[in-house]
């Protein structure tokens, strides 16, 4: 089903958004089509926040974006049809650093970027204080984590790492996330146990 729905916006910046409504008409559930559509339900999304007092919290969210121009054309885009939106993103690749630390509000790089880039960072922190600089850990690097397999005193490490970097905080990018049967199974390969999720469900599958 996820691969039937990809590319339903060829003109967005974001190919593969995939939305989904409920049509009143005849009461099935569909997929937004339009560039437009997409454009009135990022407005109709902001101006809920806004009225419900809730914009501040809210942040458009980037997992790892790989490419430094699609990136630019999708805040150009949400800046021109949503400007009360925030963004915040997960950094891997060092460039990008640079290249929007006055675009992102919460910026969090990897453990790997924010050393390679500790300098440009701490200054972007000094410019911007009241901006949040987080960093994080990349499952694949293993090191330091929460895994099964990691030693007991990288959990101690992340902590005194957080002090010593001086950031803001720890991005985690998960809190439930289960495998399919996660009471018989919660291994996710290749980062093993540990890793995508801090709380395990009840016997029922819910976390209440």
């Amino acid at each position: 089903q996820k691969n039937a729905v990809r590319n339903l916006c060829e003109d967005y910046p974001e190919k593969n958004i995939v939305l989904r409504y409920l049509d009143e008409s005849d009461g099935k559930m569909k997929y937004i089509r339009e560039r437009e559509d997409v454009i009135a339900y990022v407005k109709a999304l902001e101006q809920y926040f806004i009225k419900t007092g809730q914009i501040e919290r809210v942040r458009i969210g980037a997992d790892e974006p790989g490419d430094v121009e699609r990136y630019r054309a999708s805040l150009q885009l949400i800046n021109e049809i949503a400007p009360s939106f925030k963004c915040s993103a997960a950094i891997y690749h060092a460039e990008f650093v640079e290249q929007f630390k006055d675009n992102i509000e919460t910026m969090s790089p990897s453990i790997g970027t924010a050393c390679r880039e500790y300098r440009q960072l701490t200054e972007h922190k000094a410019e911007f204080p009241h901006k949040k600089l987080l960093w994080y850990v990349c499952g694949h690097n293993g090191f330091p984590n929460n895994c099964i397999i990691n030693p007991l005193a990288d959990n101690r490490a992340i902590g005194l790492l957080n002090y010593i970097l001086g950031f803001d905080g720890i991005l985690r990018w998960n809190f439930c996330l289960y495998t399919e049967d996660p009471r018989k199974d919660i291994r996710f390969s290749p980062i093993g146990a540990g890793d995508i999720n801090f709380v395990y469900p009840r016997k029922n599958g819910s976390l209440l």
